[in-house]
């Protein structure tokens, strides 16, 4: 190992790449798996204000059958009180409800209105500890006949009760004789007397997963009261209802809990159902969702790293052979000797466990930062400070780390059994026999993965639709479709080996009668030692085509995705407010015109941040009869042309011509009207057409064509959706663009949305809206939906395995160019001897490994970039299909920057120019003559 250190050290950077990378996979899938279960659940509080993780175990009881009730009930606290060790999650809080049936009372007060109020007794445990009396005093137990409850804010205003108020409750219909002869209540029979009012001390506290203004019916009573007269008494005083909500810590819930939890929970049902028992929780819904995208994602992104462990491995192999292979006399002596075939082996076991062990200890913090190396990718080759992902090392994570270690020192052992075998007469025959072609190119192995690879082109080609409703489904994709491009990189710069040794061949036969000697050495330098050159040409021609392949791929599922969210918002900023009207008196008097106020959006013109903005008015319940023809749900647009056209977001070669073109047309007669291609086949039209449409209140307006658009901004032609079947079915959408003004004219003032053209920012709104205190009935941010998508685990994933791939060909590729170009100097440090002796001078003998490393390296590089454009060119739109939505709006289109190649041309130069420094440094220090001096010994 000591004397051959390179080699070692090669091996060392395969298996350290190995363990890091699939220790990597481990920590990266969990960490955003886990963020991924979080923010969902954390969605549901949000956009919904209900707690994420909730559990209602509830029965009702009357004296009726009382026994049977109590026995009930002990069975729902005894569950609730195990739940939390149960589910293995710690409780965020835990609250048992009772309630009285609802009670007619009357109040002390006479009022106009005579009718009884309908209110209910109410005990939450843990009351007295949540809420803060904002006027009045505590509750008391009864007493005398007299209750002292006390109730939330919004209890009085719509009972119109007042604090310190006697409400009394008849005991013919709501009281037993028993109650009542025992407390020796009056005629009018139990009196209740509000004694406080409270409110909340935390909304945002579990406890109030129902807030305070839910219980508006509900007169809160002393514990002691309800365990006295309902609970505990073997005749209460009449039917009630027992509550148990239970809200587990969501946070606490980790990805790998989360199938025992659904199967936990359903356990929980059963036994709820069986016994008639009212139950419900939240999360198994909420958990649906996730169960698809995390399915979703750890196929995509293990799909994504099987060409990286391929590599990787391929390449401990290779090196581990060129390893034993100059040790081959060693291995023959010692068989010679006497050595078994067995204990040869345990020599390259040992050597294997020290290098797997070393490893081992390297892979750990290597995989720890290619996990925040995927975590903070955005791009291809391109970072961004993000949070750092919560990255929890568990039993899974170190069983992979044992898995590769394993795995690499079995690939590294592979090639000494096949030497262990050659005795020192079959070694010293074997270096006479002339060199055989090697296994793949007898085998065609480069023209099999060719074949197999375009015919899974040709396979996927004809099932795109199909594959998207796949994804529309939740379902995983064919691992071959990820496969495809890399079984097609590989085989074609297999291809791409077989071709250029003939075509170097070619050039030597056309300049090796005008050439010097040190060129002409450096041709048949080549053309001799072509095989070893293979392994190196290779990987450099994999390391530019996945370059270029990653880039293209990257930067095409990035653009695309987020011109589909510009596209389908229809600008930078779109919202509506809340627009004022009589809809109140129209509904009690439907003679009446409803009518709109609209509101003020003077403001919005003094703000920096908008560039623009347009009035769009927007409705998807039009209606057009044509000829025995009906077509419902027609989506209706109303602008003002030059306010559109600059505001609206650009449609870059989506249609015929510029937009604008077509909102000019549409400027030259108030009556014009756009229409969606689709109509000119279903109702066959033409421009100039007169087209009639209804409204949703049934107005008719009508429009003259002037012109057929196949997209629109926000505008979806079609839509894909799951059936009750369970299949996807398309239906086709259809639009028409008309004037503003001229639907304000037919149809009177209708709530329009606000379009937006801002700068780089949206953040203004946010600030504006919490200003002004203005409210949005419509909202949609692009700027938002982009950092959102971006931040999707699937594209962050995507993003940064397909620059750690890059990043890994290009260490192997670097690694294997000096392995070659080191042994190869030295092998031939007695023959640049020899040369010199000849009359060769230093300067010839670098044009000779200069001409060597051109004819090996460029042709490389160039048939590099050649396939990588050709994968990218053919297999990339398919790729694409994953992270496509099922209706995605924008058609595909495959996108190449500069930057991202420059980006990458420029680290491969770099390595590349560090290499030929090594290389350098290595020549400079080269003793030829002594290497001379030695062979003449």
């Amino acid at each position: 190992m000591r004397h051959k250190k390179w080699l070692v050290i090669s091996l060392l950077i395969g298996t350290v790449l190995l363990m890091s990378i699939a220790g990597a996979n481990v920590l990266y899938t969990d960490a955003v798996l886990q963020r991924m279960l979080t923010k969902d659940l954390e969605a549901e509080l949000i956009q919904n204000n209900n707690y994420p993780f909730f559990i209602r175990m509830q029965d009702s009881y009357s004296p009726d059958g009382r026994q049977a009730s109590k026995e009930r009930m002990d069975a729902i606290a005894e569950r609730a009180g195990g739940l939390s060790e149960e589910l293995e999650l710690p409780l965020e809080e835990q609250v048992r409800i009772y309630q009285s049936r609802v009670l007619e009372m009357h109040p002390e007060l006479v009022r106009e209105d005579s009718d009884p109020i309908s209110l209910q007794l109410t005990d939450m445990s843990g009351l007295e500890e949540k809420i803060e009396l904002i006027s009045g005093s505590a509750y008391t137990p009864l007493s005398a006949g007299m209750i002292d409850v006390i109730v939330p804010e919004n209890t009085l205003i719509k009972h119109d009760l007042i604090l310190g108020e006697t409400l009394f409750v008849s005991p013919q219909r709501y009281i037993t004789d028993e109650f009542f002869m025992q407390n020796d209540l009056p005629e009018e029979g139990m009196k209740i007397r509000i004694a406080g009012v409270f409110r909340a001390k935390d909304l945002s506290d579990a406890y109030w997963y129902r807030t305070p203004s839910f219980y508006s019916d509900s007169l809160f009573v002393h514990p002691e009261f309800m365990a006295a007269n309902y609970i505990e008494n073997p005749e209460p005083i009449s039917q009630f209802t027992g509550i148990i909500y239970t809200m587990p810590d969501y946070t606490a819930l980790r990805v790998h809990q989360v199938p025992i939890t659904v199967e936990r929970l359903h356990s929980l049902f059963q036994f709820m159902g069986s016994n008639n028992l009212n139950y419900h929780e939240n999360v198994t819904s909420n958990l649906s969702g996730y169960m698809v995208d995390k399915q979703q994602t750890q196929m995509t992104l293990a799909l994504l790293q099987i060409p990286i462990y391929l590599l990787l491995l391929a390449f401990i192999l290779m090196v581990s052979g060129q390893l034993i292979n100059m040790e081959t006399n060693e291995i023959a002596v010692f068989k010679s000797r006497g050595s078994s075939r067995t204990q040869i082996i345990r020599i390259y076991l040992l050597q294997g466990i020290l290098i797997a062990l070393f490893s081992t200890i390297l892979a750990v913090p290597g995989s720890f930062f290619i996990t925040q190396m995927l975590g903070s990718s955005s791009e291809f080759l391109r970072f961004v400070q993000r949070e750092a992902l919560p990255i929890m090392p568990g039993a899974v994570y170190w069983a992979v780390i044992a898995a590769a270690a394993v795995l690499s020192l079995l690939v590294m052992i592979i090639p000494a059994f096949r030497v262990s075998r050659v005795s020192i007469v079959e070694a010293k025959q074997r270096k006479k026999e002339r060199k055989k072609l090697p296994f793949w190119q007898l085998a065609g192995l480069d023209v099999i993965l060719l074949a197999v690879a375009l015919y899974a082109l040709y396979s996927f080609d004809r099932q795109k639709e199909t594959l998207r409703f796949q994804v529309a489904q939740g379902e995983s994709l064919d691992a071959l479709l990820f496969l495809a491009s890399s079984v097609f990189l590989l085989g074609a710069a297999l291809l791409a080996w077989r071709i250029i040794p003939w075509l170097i061949k070619g050039v030597y036969r056309i300049v090796r009668g005008i050439v010097g000697p040190s060129v002409y050495a450096s041709f048949l330098q080549i053309i001799r030692s072509g095989n070893r050159q293979g392994f190196i040409s290779v990987f450099l021609m994999l390391t530019v085509a996945m370059g270029i392949f990653n880039a293209v791929a990257a930067r095409s599922i990035n653009s695309n995705g987020e011109r589909d969210i510009f596209y389908r918002n229809g600008a930078d900023l779109a919202v509506q407010e809340m627009w004022d009207s009589n809809a109140e008196s129209v509904a009690q008097d439907p003679e009446l015109e409803l009518v709109f106020q609209e509101p003020d959006y003077s403001a919005f013109g003094e703000i920096p941040a908008i560039e623009s903005y347009s009035r769009v008015y927007r409705n998807e319940d039009f209606s057009i009869r044509k000829d025995g023809v009906s077509l419902n749900g027609v989506r209706m647009m109303g602008i003002h042309t030059k306010e559109f056209g600059e505001t609206a977001t650009p449609l870059d070669g989506l249609l015929p011509s510029h937009i604008n073109n077509y909102l000019n047309r549409m400027a030259l007669d108030p009556r014009a009207i756009l229409v969606s291609e689709n109509f000119r086949n279903v109702l066959d039209l033409e421009e100039g057409d007169i087209l009639n449409y209804y409204s949703d209140d049934g107005s008719l307006s009508s429009g003259v064509i002037a012109g057929f658009v196949p997209y629109y901004p926000g505008f979806q032609p079609r839509t894909i959706e799951i059936g009750d079947d369970g299949l996807p079915a398309t239906t086709d959408n259809y639009l028409i663009v008309a004037h503003l003004a001229e639907l304000q004219q037919n149809l009177g003032l209708r709530p329009y949305e606000l379009w937006f053209r801002t700068n780089d920012s949206n953040a203004f709104i946010y600030e504006f809206s919490e200003e002004t205190g203005r409210r949005f009935t419509r909202f949609r941010d692009s700027h938002a939906d982009l950092v959102e998508m971006r931040n999707d685990p699937g594209f962050q994933g995507t993003n940064g395995i397909l620059t750690v791939s890059f990043v890994v060909v290009l260490l192997l590729s670097a690694t294997g160019f000096l392995i070659y170009w080191i042994l190869s100097i030295r092998e031939r440090t007695l023959t640049f001897g020899i040369q010199r002796a000849m009359g060769l001078s230093m300067g010839q003998i670098l044009i000779q490994l200069i001409n060597e490393q051109l004819f090996v390296t460029v042709p490389a590089l160039l048939a590099g970039g050649l396939i990588g454009v050709l994968a990218a060119r053919l297999y990339v739109p398919l790729i694409q299909t994953a992270y496509a939505a099922a209706d995605q709006t924008v058609p595909f289109r495959i996108e190449a920057a500069g930057s991202d190649i420059l980006r990458m041309a420029i680290i491969i130069i770099g390595v590349m120019l560090v290499c030929i420094a090594v290389l350098a440094v290595m020549i400079r220090r080269m003793k030829i003559t002594q290497a001379l001096k030695l062979g003449e010994d």
